[in-house]
């Protein structure tokens, strides 16, 4: 097994590395995102409002919440595919893909 020295990463490839965390950041925030919404839009207001604890009016931010998840979707997406785009400094600091 080969050591990684990071002394020998350039300031080049630590920009690289910057851009593909921020790009990981992005894709955790947007899922946790687009789960919430959907939880809040699918299952917890529909929950309350079958049981009376909230008005029938509170159905009408369903949509908007719907929207948010889809938004979030969009945006996760575009996360992995800038993942996928900058994780070639990976590929060049860890000569192994697969263990």
């Amino acid at each position: 097994m080969t050591e990684i020295d990071p002394q020998s990463l350039t300031a080049a490839d630590w920009e690289q590395i910057e851009t593909t965390l921020v790009y990981l950041w992005l894709l955790w925030l947007s899922v946790i995102g687009m789960a919430l919404s959907l939880l809040v839009a699918h299952a917890i207001i529909p929950s309350l409002a079958t049981t009376g604890h909230v008005g029938p009016r509170v159905e009408r931010v369903r949509p908007i919440f719907y929207f948010a998840a889809a938004l979030a979707a969009a945006i996760a997406i575009f996360a992995f595919v800038g993942f996928l785009t900058e994780s070639d400094v990976l590929r060049t600091i860890y000569t192994k893909v697969w263990i």
